[in-house]
């Protein structure tokens, strides 16, 4: 199985726009985002607009694709913005995100926060 692994895109757009190119073209099952998603520049307070805008349409090429897409939000991405990114997200088959629960597929994404400007996140199959 092919995975993708991109993290720190902070809502830069052009990197997202490679994303589903390079999926397709690799053959991947799966593209891993390892948070910081949002963008950091400007007023945080907006990343809002980030997610119900561009983001959702970025989601739905993956779900159309049948590319299962695990993602997890970063320090670098306001918490106040949970609720709004999990319902963004839960709409979608090949889409199963949100902070630290089971995902539809079988996946799991766990964070640790391992230094003050670092995060590990690691996604693992569900062998049970």
């Amino acid at each position: 199985m092919k995975i993708l692994f991109v993290t720190d895109l902070h809502g830069r757009r052009w990197k997202y726009d490679r994303l589903l190119e390079l999926a397709k073209r690799h053959g991947v099952a799966a593209l891993v985002n390892g948070g910081d998603m949002l963008p950091k520049e400007g007023d945080l307070f907006e990343q809002d607009k980030f997610i119900t805008g561009y983001l959702k349409n970025h989601f739905e090429g993956f779900n159309d694709s049948g590319i299962n897409y695990l993602c997890y939000l970063g320090n670098d991405d306001l918490k106040i913005f949970d609720p709004l990114f999990t319902h963004n997200t839960n709409i979608f088959t090949y889409l199963p995100v949100n902070r630290d629960s089971k995902r539809r597929i079988g996946w799991n994404l766990k964070s640790h926060a391992c230094l003050a400007e670092s995060q590990t996140t690691i996604a693992y199959k569900n062998t049970t």
